[in-house]
């Protein structure tokens, strides 16, 4: 099976369309899943479900790449392309070997389905070991190693960053329970159970692939909340005062150590630039300032204060007697 570059092909069972008594029918899938479709698909999400989730699929695909990017040294885009209700055996018929299939497990009640391409997963491989990203010519089975290190290291930054698009709306603690790569072993659903899927599309160093992920439809509505827009702004806002009274005392702290430059100035004068070259140790300048004005206390150029010279603990010092008030410019001319 050849290709051009490290380009991913998408694997797609192409759809054959037929007509049969006036009925447009599809030769991939068979007759009997044709003529049940109703039955699975009598339930169906509603628009604001639907919604909800295209909002924690679209962030999980945000938050994919910080996750992957340490892992295979690259940096990546992941992007939401499809949500969809299917059964689980069409779900199945569009991949081909070898395809990698992570069962996983959210909590005692969920179970979800993770699919990588085989160029997807090669590469991601590839990477890791310090690799460009290279894919055999022709694809083979993965090995015992590689099979772990796509465990442990790729996908569980897939769960990591589906756990982190949930955590604010329900926490989960997801696990991964097997990996099989092969359409024909990961039957861990009936046939026809309705299933909730998302398609992503991952690019990374000029590499394009897809990805899925899929859950029971009974499963993900009873995960979904009751009111999920309104738990979504309830979120949002949780989100944006937990920011400002997180952000508020780290401002407070940053400030509180900021060094702030202060200039005491006891006067001013004019002389001559030759005079001024010919200045020695012990000669004299006449100030404008008399004796008894108070000094000005200068902050970034603008005199703040005012304030009497005086001594503290063996040093000079300056004592403040005067806020000057903002907008008073008189104390710069």
């Amino acid at each position: 099976m050849s290709r051009t570059g490290n380009l991913l092909f998408i694997w797609k069972v192409e759809e054959v369309k037929g007509k049969e008594e006036g009925k447009t029918y599809s030769l991939k899938k068979p007759l009997a899943a044709q003529i049940s479709k109703v039955d699975w698909q009598s339930e169906s999400l509603t628009s604001e479900q639907r919604r909800f989730l295209t909002r924690i699929f679209t962030q999980f695909a945000e938050l994919l790449p910080p996750h992957l990017t340490p892992v295979i040294q690259m940096r990546g885009i992941a992007e939401l392309q499809e949500t969809q209700q299917i059964s689980f055996k069409e779900f199945l018929d569009q991949f081909l070997d070898p395809t990698a299939f992570a069962t996983f497990r959210l909590n005692d009640k969920t179970r979800g389905l993770w699919v990588l391409s085989g160029p997807l997963s090669f590469f991601t491989l590839d990477c890791m070991m310090g690799g460009k990203g290279e894919i055999p010519e022709e694809l083979r089975e993965f090995t015992e190693i590689e099979k772990a290190l796509l465990e442990k290291h790729v996908l569980n930054q897939f769960l990591l960053a589906y756990q982190e698009a949930w955590k604010d709306i329900v926490p989960f603690s997801p696990v991964i329970e097997q990996i099989e790569f092969s359409p024909n072993y990961p039957v861990i659903f009936p046939y026809r159970e309705n299933m909730v899927s998302a398609r992503f599309v991952l690019r990374i160093s000029g590499m394009t692939s897809l990805f899925h992920v899929c859950f029971p439809f009974r499963q993900m509505r009873e995960t979904i909340p009751r009111n999920p827009e309104e738990m979504l702004t309830q979120t949002l806002v949780r989100k944006s005062q937990g920011m400002a009274s997180n952000l508020s005392p780290v401002f407070g702290r940053k400030i509180e150590s900021a060094f702030v430059p202060v200039v005491v100035e006891l006067g001013q004068a004019e002389v001559f630039f030759q005079d001024l070259i010919n200045l020695e140790e012990g000669d004299m300048l006449r100030l404008f300032t008399r004796r008894e004005e108070p000094l000005k206390i200068k902050i970034a150029g603008k005199t703040k204060f005012l304030g009497k010279p005086g001594a503290s603990e063996n040093k000079l010092a300056v004592q403040i007697t005067q806020a000057v008030q903002e907008g008073d410019e008189s104390f710069d001319e």
